[in-house]
């Protein structure tokens, strides 16, 4: 679309000329004039005109024909193009008026020739316009016999194809595979196979007649999601009308109800990529089946496609593309390891994996309770009220309680001859060693037949009390 000749319409425009009129009925098309010349001015005309004409793709050359043969205001006010879904009709608006406010805008198409007789032109007038409209979009038509499109519904196919994709089809799905965080595997394994949603690529030969892909889509439910590269006008019109005319796609969608493939990493996450359109996932079972030996057949699990579940536009989630299961967030990364069983540990305390098991110390790190008893760890008071977790080694049992000997003082507890851990008011300190009352007798005459060598009394009892041991 030349912007050159939308200008010249719009300067023939803004002088009317009753004379270019003549001979054309124009209330058989509805206009309301005063509503276009008080609600837009030149440049809004012109933009608006402009952009109308590069969305239906209508080339200078149709321009040209219009121009030749209808008013330049008259086109402007109409937005007169070749119709947006290139069936090569003509395209253009209708005004009706509405009480208490602007008129309603619709939008029409019809064949030349019936358009021209809609505004009281005769038969051979129209037949002429129509022969020449005919001339001038033939080459347009032409044209799309020159373009391929292949359907790819395996998910390998697919997958290599998003992998070869450079330029301006280049997208998030074709970055190497070091930029996912999905162990190796490529994020459009999701698509293809029993998922039903397909690629669409459409390929064009080059003046050396090479074939080059210049277009890309996803096909679901018989529509196309999204198409590939979004910024070029002209190829997406060309894609759309190539994907109608073969039967391919009618019309757009999104991936809503998807059931996309389930597939795993090694560490356990979920693999998908960005989602166009609808973009949340949740993993889903289907409904069992009875084959026909009445045996049960396990249902599929998928990732059904809705307004649940991960949200896949989360930021930069388009180069991690996996999930955790379990959590419905972007995969996290452990970052310690249980010293009883090397498992993953999760520190975070805001995460919904977090399971982390510290020691008393904070030195060492458990994936459970278990490990830390199997480790050699016990649940013991370390201070007056406090319990927590330490080795075995530094700590002793009294009753049904383990205490750590940083808590033996404030427990009123004491270590006895014996190596045993008792309590305080029954114990006594000899000699900066702690004896039981109960067993003190003994001890008490060692000490005296030590310190009184030659009292025979003494002597003689404490050999009684040897003899009973």
């Amino acid at each position: 679309m030349q912007i050159d000749n939308v200008r010249l319409c719009v300067d023939q425009a803004i002088n009317l000329s009753p004379m270019r009129l003549n001979g054309y009925d124009l209330d058989r098309i509805p206009c309301d004039h005063r509503f276009v010349s008080e609600t837009f001015d030149h440049d809004e005309l012109l933009y608006r005109y402009a952009c109308q004409a590069q969305d239906s793709s209508t080339p200078s050359t149709v321009f040209k024909l219009l121009l030749r043969w209808l008013p330049s205001d008259f086109i402007l006010r109409h937005r007169l193009t070749l119709d947006e879904n290139m069936t090569f009709m003509l395209a253009y608006d209708v005004y009706h008026t509405m009480k208490d406010s602007y008129p309603e805008v619709k939008r029409y198409k019809a064949r030349p020739g019936k358009f021209m007789s809609k505004l009281g032109r005769g038969p051979h007038f129209c037949q002429a316009f129509a022969e020449e409209w005919a001339e001038v979009i033939l080459p347009l038509k032409n044209r799309l016999d020159g373009y391929k499109i292949r359907v790819l519904e395996s998910t390998d196919d697919i997958v290599d194809a998003y992998m070869s994709f450079s330029g301006e089809l280049d997208s998030c799905l074709c970055y190497e595979l070091e930029r996912y965080s999905t162990d190796g595997i490529h994020p459009a394994v999701v698509y293809g196979g029993e998922s039903n949603v397909h690629m669409a690529v459409v390929s064009h030969k080059d003046s050396q007649g090479n074939d080059h892909d210049i277009s890309r889509t996803l096909i679901y439910d018989k529509s196309y999601v999204k198409i590939y590269p979004a910024c070029d006008t002209s190829v997406c019109q060309t894609t759309k009308v190539l994907l109608k005319d073969r039967g391919i796609a009618n019309g757009t969608t999104d991936l809503d109800g998807a059931k996309l493939n389930l597939v795993y990493t090694e560490r356990g996450n979920v693999v998908c990529p960005y989602l166009d359109g609808k973009s949340c996932v949740e993993i889903s079972t289907g409904v069992g089946h009875i084959n026909e030996v009445g045996e049960d057949i396990k249902p599929r699990k998928y990732l059904q496609v809705g307004d649940t579940g991960f949200d896949t536009t989360q930021s930069s989630y388009y180069e991690v593309a996996a999930f955790d299961p379990e959590t419905y967030r972007m995969p996290e990364s452990p970052d310690h390891v249980c010293r009883n069983c090397s498992s993953d540990v999760y520190t975070d305390s805001d995460s919904l994996r977090y399971n982390a098991n510290w020691d008393w110390h904070d030195n060492i790190v458990f994936c459970s309770e278990e490990c830390m008893l199997e480790y050699g760890h016990v649940y013991a008071y370390v201070s007056k009220h406090d319990m927590g977790w330490v080795h075995s080694e530094d700590c002793q049992m009294y009753g049904d309680n383990w205490y750590f000997d940083d808590a033996f003082e404030e427990h009123d507890l004491v270590i006895t001859d014996d190596g045993e851990l008792q309590h305080k008011n029954e114990c006594m300190n000899l000699g900066n060693v702690w004896f039981l009352l109960s067993d003190l007798n003994a001890e008490l005459l060692l000490c005296m037949s030590k310190l009184y060598p030659h009292d025979d009394y003494i002597t003689e009892m404490y050999e009684l009390y040897k003899e009973k041991d």
